[in-house]
C-alpha cells in the first residue's frame, strides 16, 4: 500500500508539473501530500482545503482528501471526499475500493427498496462516464450512424446485416442521448449531500424547541436535500423517511 501510494505521490507531481497550475496550488498540494506521507493528516487537510479555497478541484485533490479524513476517523467527511472524487473520475477504481471500505464503517446500513434497485443498477451505468464523455460518445455514434446511413443510401454496400447495423447503432445512439442528458439535468438539479456529524436528529419541523426527534442518523448516511430554511435543510433517505436537519450536520455534494 505505501509503495502504491509513493507510485500515485510521484505520478501527481508530474501530472502538476505538466497542467499549467498556480505555483502557490501546487505549494498547498505538495505539503498537502508531505504531510500525508508522514501522518499528519490534520495538516493535510488544512492543506487541501486551502487549494478547494482557491477555487481548484481535481479527482486526486478530493481523493487524498478523503483519505486524511478516514485517517483520522471522520467517515462522513471522507465519504462526501470520495463521492466528489468519483464525480470528476468516475471510473477510478482505487477511490471506489476506499469509498466502499468507508461506507462500510457507517452506522446506518440503509436497505434499499426491490424497486429501487434497478434504478440503481441505472444510476451505476450512468455514472460510469462524466456527462461530458457520455455527449462526445452520443456525438461519434451520431457521426457513425450518419456515414452508416450514407453508404446505405449511395448503395456502396447493401444487405441485412448493414441495414441491421444501422438500425442498432440508431438505438444505441438514442439510448446513450438519453442517459447523456439525464445525466446533465441530474447533476444540474440533484441536491445530494453527507451527513458529517456523529449522529443527527431528524425533526418533523425546522426547529427543535419541544419538538421531539422523528429518528436519529448517523455520520457518513447519504440524504438527499429538498429544501432550506432558517438555517435547517429538509432531507429524505433512499427508505422514504424525511425530516429537517440543522444545514451545519451536511456537507452537500454538488
Amino acid at each position: 500500500d505505501g509503495k502504491a501510494a509513493k507510485v500515485k505521490y510521484l505520478l501527481t507531481i508530474y501530472l502538476f508539473q505538466t497542467v499549467s497550475v498556480p505555483q502557490t496550488i501546487q505549494d498547498y498540494f505538495f505539503e498537502g501530500n508531505d504531510a500525508i506521507m508522514n501522518s499528519n493528516y490534520d495538516e493535510a487537510i488544512d492543506a487541501y482545503k486551502r487549494i478547494l479555497d482557491y477555487g481548484f478541484e481535481s479527482s486526486d485533490l478530493y481523493h487524498n482528501l478523503g483519505n486524511a479524513h478516514f485517517r483520522i476517523g471522520n467517515i462522513g467527511k471522507a465519504i462526501w471526499a470520495y463521492n466528489k472524487s468519483l464525480m470528476l473520475n468516475p471510473r477510478e477504481e482505487d477511490v471506489k475500493y476506499n469509498l466502499s471500505i468507508a461506507e462500510a464503517r457507517v452506522i446506518d446500513q440503509i436497505e434499499i427498496p426491490k424497486d429501487v434497485a434497478l434504478i440503481k443498477l441505472y444510476s451505476g451505468l450512468k455514472m460510469y462516464f462524466t456527462t461530458r464523455e457520455w455527449f462526445l460518445l452520443c456525438s461519434l455514434l451520431t457521426l457513425f450512424t450518419c456515414f452508416i446511413h450514407s453508404i446505405l443510401n449511395a448503395k456502396i454496400l447493401i444487405g441485412k446485416a448493414i441495414q441491421k447495423t444501422r438500425f442498432m447503432l440508431i438505438t444505441l445512439t438514442l439510448i446513450t442521448h438519453f442517459i447523456g442528458f439525464d445525466s446533465y439535468f441530474s447533476n444540474k438539479y440533484a441536491n445530494n449531500a453527507v451527513i458529517v456529524k456523529n449522529f443527527v436528529d431528524v425533526f418533523s419541523e425546522p426547529r427543535n424547541d419541544n419538538n421531539k426527534p422523528l429518528f436519529r442518523i448517523h455520520e457518513g448516511t447519504v440524504v438527499d436535500v429538498a429544501n432550506r430554511q432558517n438555517g435547517w435543510s429538509e432531507i429524505s433517505l433512499i427508505d422514504g423517511n424525511k425530516g429537517w436537519v440543522k444545514a451545519g450536520t451536511i456537507m452537500v455534494l454538488k
